[in-house]
């Protein structure tokens, strides 16, 4: 396939090489391309992106086997995140600076 040969020859001539596809779900040859890579990161916009969208993207890749390493969260509100304290209840104005600052 050309897009292997393609890869590898990219892969042969530099140290990383970062691929942004389209989206997964309505563009199949994603996918694919997902299974040819070293790593995926599943990106997702915050509340934008439906949460079973992101399920379902999620499951695709593991049906294809594809390598996937982390996630991303973009266009976050960082003014709503002091809101969340994700269990650290004594700590959370420590934690809130994080995201104010």
């Amino acid at each position: 396939m050309a897009m292997e040969r393609f890869i590898a020859a990219l892969r042969a001539s530099h140290d990383l090489v970062i691929i942004d596809s389209a989206p997964l779900l309505p563009v199949n040859d994603t996918k694919i391309l997902a299974r040819l890579v070293d790593s995926v990161v599943f990106v997702v916009r915050w509340e934008r992106t439906p949460r079973e969208a992101a399920k379902t993207a999620i499951r695709a890749l593991k049906d294809v086997n594809a390598p996937l390493t982390g996630f991303v969260l973009t266009r976050a509100d960082t003014k709503r995140f002091r809101y969340y304290s994700y269990g650290y209840q004594s700590n959370y104005g420590a934690y809130n600076k994080y995201y104010t600052d």
